[in-house]
């Protein structure tokens, strides 16, 4: 979990509410505000799905100064503030299927300013009792008043990546690691689809503006302006105005490549007949006329109302975007060839091009040899006029789509942690070792409570182990946040006090315990959420009552394997409660099996006093397959630790039931036998082991 910013928003004029825009909802959210007042009056939270909920749907408690309860029930808001500037902090529980909780705290700076005077503060809680979908919208609105310029609302989640909570750098090379220090996730970076050319039309002086984008006939007519840095063009009266840039010769391909530009209409109107416009690359700087250019065409028409068009050779028209654009509204264009017979356009409404609001392709021309970037006019004074600014322009060559730079959480595990076990006596020792490093185990720290016999589940930050003996069954869980070495804490209880259990788990955070002995053998299955402590809870039961079994996972599927001299494989959905269903049998019986898996694949060592290693397609259930051999015959009770291409088997008893140091290696996806990778940093066996 990694809190981040998801949207904000800040008043530019005085208005009687901030709205933020549609963002992705996460299941914690923070709401942070600052109200201006203009006028005065009391500030009030609203919140939708998409849209603003303005209904009676809405419950509060509040007290201002420590004062009396104020109650409302059946309202169409929560009230959160009073009634001058004010500072104001608030929480909401965002979960679909639930009433949405919030609470917070406000200050404000009342009617007396100055330093002789304290803020007044209002504690407030309150209930949006929508229970069919997550709060993506929400809206600080200050009643029958104003708010001035400079208000500002931002929300803040909890469920970003650290990537997108931590503004990560994004001017390195492609490909480099970014780790995130309190989780360990290591995040690869994806460069942007670079430009060719890029255009913010920020010049020094005019001179250079007009030498880069060399206007035509009126020179006032489609020019950059150099005092707000934008192409601006008026077309109302001839259609030979134009301006236009030099990509280069060679620098546009004939077959691929991206054109994009941010457009704003000042001036949309039409008198007789249509009125038209054009963004195009061509070979020439001519007017539209010229027979060899790619692009897009803006039409208004009397009959048939606003058009986006491909517009190719010199006046031919293909594709259609019925679309009626608003004058002082931002547009974001793309005009894309796809080959050299055909092209597309888009309309979006932000600046990730993300938000469609129109598309079309069509065949083309071969136009080749294409090199000067237009903005023409199409219009005369009996038709009607376009004024406004293009802004933001880049020009990607050789390509046919945009990538923006991306940080990628690689879910590599890297590290592996081996706990608890028996040498002479029970220890409470945990070592861990880099997965992809061949090496000897490193001391961790200590479990809550020494013993043996115990299992692990993980997440992708988080250990858990569970049950375990030591002189009597015990129901102990301990966590260990994986990435920093130190002593275990207490998680929890499980459901059972027992020994010899197996466990699963998925990558969206829930581990599962099954089997065991207790008093007898158990079928007993239990889980956790990995990232909050608490007590097991019933998961369903295993087909067997068995003891020393081990378990596998993918995200989706866990399987559980062998134990108790059985060649029985259960499996689960672990994100779903309810009993296990057969999965296969392993080739040979086992006592007590260790398992590593990858997402695909399960591989199970065997441990009844021989060196047998199977392995398993976690999604697809059927008996398993001869995989390879274990370094020496082994009577089992290792543990296993996965990275996301190796599995790490450490420890167990040989032959003669002596506690073994051993730690091998198989590479999950290659059949073949197992590998030295080092020494634990103590002999035990009856161990288990968790990883990131």
């Amino acid at each position: 979990m990694a809190w981040g910013k998801l949207t904000t928003k800040t008043l530019t004029v005085t208005a009687a509410d901030i709205q933020t825009d549609v963002f992705t909802p996460n299941t914690f959210m923070s709401m942070i505000t600052h109200a201006i007042r203009s006028t005065v009056s009391n500030g009030r939270w609203q919140f939708g799905s998409t849209t603003i909920d303005t209904g009676a749907n809405y419950a509060s408690r509040r007290e201002i100064d420590g004062g009396t309860d104020i109650v409302a029930v059946s309202q169409n808001y929560i009230w959160y503030r009073g009634d001058s500037d004010e500072f104001s902090v608030g929480f909401m529980i965002n979960i679909a299927g639930e009433e949405k909780l919030v609470m917070g705290n406000s200050i404000y700076v009342g009617s007396t300013t100055g330093a002789g005077y304290a803020p007044s503060r209002q504690k407030y809680t309150g209930k949006w009792s929508n229970t069919s979908n997550q709060c993506d919208i929400i809206e600080s609105e200050n009643g029958s008043g104003n708010l001035a310029a400079d208000s500002n609302l931002s929300v803040l989640g909890s469920d970003l990546t650290p990537a997108a909570a931590i503004p990560a750098p994004t001017n390195v090379q492609d490909n480099s690691l970014f780790i995130e220090p309190s989780t360990a996730r290591r995040y690869w970076f994806d460069e942007a689809t670079p430009t060719t050319f890029e255009d913010d039309f920020d010049y020094a002086t005019q001179t250079l503006a007009d030498s880069s984008w060399v206007p035509v006939n009126t020179a006032t007519k489609c020019r950059v302006n150099v005092t707000t840095d934008k192409l601006g063009f008026a077309f109302d009266n001839d259609t030979s105005q134009r301006a236009y840039h030099d990509l280069g010769a060679g620098n546009v391909s004939d077959d691929s490549w991206v054109l994009r530009f941010k457009i704003n209409f000042s001036t949309l109107t039409r008198a007789t007949g249509n009125s038209r416009m054009w963004v195009k690359i061509g070979t020439g700087t001519g007017d539209m006329n010229e027979a060899n250019a790619i692009g897009i065409e803006f039409e208004q028409t009397n009959n048939y109302g606003n058009h986006l068009r491909i517009a190719y050779s010199a006046n031919s028209l293909v594709g259609d975007i019925v679309y009626t654009l608003a004058s002082s509204t931002d547009y974001y264009i793309q005009v894309t060839r796809l080959t050299s017979t055909t092209a597309k356009i888009d309309i979006f409404s932000d600046s990730g091009y993300s938000t469609s609001l129109g598309s079309a392709n069509g065949t083309i021309s071969a136009n080749t040899g294409l090199q000067y970037i237009k903005l023409l006019s199409n219009t005369t004074s009996t038709q009607g006029n376009f004024t406004g600014t293009v802004d933001d322009l880049e020009f990607y060559n050789g390509v046919t789509s945009v990538t923006p730079a991306t940080w990628t959480w690689s879910n590599d595990k890297t590290r592996g942690v081996f706990g608890g076990g028996s040498r002479i006596g029970d220890v409470n020792t945990m070592d861990y070792i880099i997965i992809a490093t061949l090496g000897n185990a490193v001391d961790f720290g200590d479990l809550t409570v020494a013993r043996r016999a115990l299992d692990g589940v993980s997440s992708d930050v988080r250990g858990v182990f569970g049950g375990g003996e030591n002189g009597s069954r015990l129901n102990v869980m301990d966590y260990i946040t994986i990435a920093t070495a130190g002593n275990a804490t207490d998680f929890g209880d499980l459901t059972v006090a027992r020994r010899n259990v197996g466990g699963v788990s998925s990558d969206a955070g829930r581990g599962v315990f099954g089997g065991g002995y207790g008093s007898t053998y158990e079928n007993t299955m239990d889980y956790i959420t990995i990232a909050t402590t608490g007590n097991a809870t019933d998961f369903g039961n295993l087909t067997v009552a068995r003891t020393s079994p081990s378990g596998c996972n993918s995200d989706v599927r866990g399987v559980i394997s062998g134990g108790n001299g059985s060649n029985v494989m259960d499996y689960i959905t672990i994100a779903t409660t309810g009993n296990a269903t057969d999965f296969g049998d392993l080739s040979t019986a086992s006592g007590a099996t260790a398992s590593v898996d990858s997402d695909v694949r399960g591989v199970i060592q065997n441990g009844n006093a021989n060196n047998v290693i199977d392995y398993i397609t976690i999604a697809t259930a059927g008996n398993a397959t001869d995989f390879g051999d274990s370094l020496q015959v082994s009577h089992g009770q290792a543990a296993g630790v996965s990275g996301t291409t190796r599995g790490v088997f450490g420890g167990g008893y040989n032959t003669s039931n002596v506690s073994q140091n051993y730690i091998e290696y198989v590479t999950i996806a290659t059949l073949g036998n197992a590998i030295d990778f080092g020494d634990l940093s103590q002999a035990r066996a009856v161990l288990a082991g968790v990883q990131s």
